[in-house]
């Protein structure tokens, strides 16, 4: 679009490109110092991951349909947007849904776009251009997908549904303004002021009654961070005060390490030098991997709890299951469900992987549908979480 204005000699056109070529120069020079420092860089792995096959089978063309439609489906976000407290990852992860209501959003769109090609200013203009090809770029990610449609993988597409509203709204505004007889300004205050009030209440309201998403992580990590904190301090077993360096270690039945992720970044928070295995380089980055440090902070989920209960030089410094009672009794239903489900199917192979490695379990694509809505379920109840102190070397 700014090509095209230069070309037409719109005043401002070469100076909207610079500073364009400049943020995006400036956003891309983290990965571009990353290539240069590091073999292989964050560039070359883009590069082959788009150019390259994958181990597993890309999602097939009606799934990328879907899962496309679906992140514009703004009729069915809004009422999540009050009714859950990760609407997002909720919408983003759901296995199934045709996106109805993205189709009537992305045709209401083409119709604006249309719209303002042929008669809207050239900003309206720029920005459905833009669009035009942010979206085109959205389904061709989508569709390069493979394995299971994570929701971590979509999240940044909510980003273009507010972008496609926007540009909607804008177009709606330059039609009314366009017409014979122009809607005064003045008529449309009252409405906007309304929309604008209505959309302040309800945030504020929902405010009040929305859960923070995975309640049952946090609860459970910010429940042993202050007795973890202690024993450093204090020196308990093998710890070396607040000044020592520590690794920390996890084992974890539940959710594939996301406390252990989560006590890394409190204890750094505090100013205590933790770092982590060479194995976990990855999502912790680099730069916290550590190699000499004086003892290594252990954090433990479910059955693994008893094992290090049972290892020489390991002191337990916390424990805790924030789970209700009732809550523990419907763990316990759940698990015995799923268990006699998995041996009627023949599946006792994850039968110990169900106490072993529960959010692992979950994603075994053969499933019953049922089978995996349980150890969902399962998976947001938790499971009891403890924290010890062991001497360095402990862990390999």
């Amino acid at each position: 679009a700014v090509g095209l204005a230069m070309r037409r000699g719109e005043p401002g056109a070469g100076r909207s490109l610079a500073i364009g070529l400049g943020a995006g120069a400036v956003v891309w020079l983290p990965p571009f110092v990353d290539q240069l420092r590091r073999d292989p860089g964050n560039v070359r792995m883009l590069v082959d991951h788009f150019t390259g096959e994958p181990d597993e089978p890309r999602i097939a063309f009606g799934t990328a349909v879907r899962v496309f439609f679906r992140h514009l489906d703004a009729f069915a976000l809004v009422p999540d947007l009050v009714t859950e407290p990760d609407a997002f990852v909720y919408r983003s992860g759901l296995p199934g849904g045709l996106g109805l209501g993205g189709v009537v959003v992305f045709a209401v769109w083409c119709v604006a776009a249309v719209w303002a090609w042929r008669h809207g200013g050239r900003a309206l203009r720029s920005l459905h251009t833009v669009l035009a090809v942010v979206l085109a770029v959205q389904f061709v990610s989508i569709s390069r997908i493979f394995g299971k449609v994570w929701y971590y993988l979509t999240l940044w597409a909510w980003l273009h549904l507010v972008l496609v509203l926007v540009a909607i709204a804008w177009t709606g505004c330059a039609v009314l303004a366009a017409r014979d007889r122009p809607v005064p300004l003045a008529r449309l205050r009252s409405p906007l002021a309304g929309a604008t009030l209505a959309v302040t209440v309800v945030s504020v309201a929902t405010a009040f009654v929305v859960q923070p998403p995975d309640r049952q992580l946090s609860d459970g990590l910010r429940a042993v961070v202050p007795d973890v904190t202690a024993a450093l301090d204090d020196g308990i077993g093998s710890a070396a005060g607040p000044d020592a360096r520590y690794l920390v270690f996890w084992q974890d039945a539940w959710f594939i390490g996301t406390q252990g992720y989560g006590l890394v970044n409190e204890l750094e928070r505090r100013g205590y030098t933790v770092g982590v295995h060479d194995t976990w380089r990855v999502p912790v980055t680099h730069h916290r991997v550590i190699r000499d440090f004086d003892a290594e902070i252990h954090l433990v989920t479910g059955m693994f709890i008893d094992e290090w209960r049972e290892r020489d030089g390991f002191v337990e410094v916390a424990d805790v299951d924030v789970r209700t009672a009732e809550e523990r009794a419907r763990f316990d239903e759940l698990r015995a469900g799923v268990l006699d489900e998995l041996r009627a199917l023949g599946r006792d192979d994850l039968v110990p992987v169900v106490d072993e490695n529960l959010f692992g379990a979950s994603l075994d694509p053969d499933l019953p549908r049922g089978v995996v809505d349980d150890l969902s379920e399962m998976i947001e109840l938790g499971l009891p979480v403890a924290v010890f102190i062991a001497p360095p070397g402990s862990s390999f």
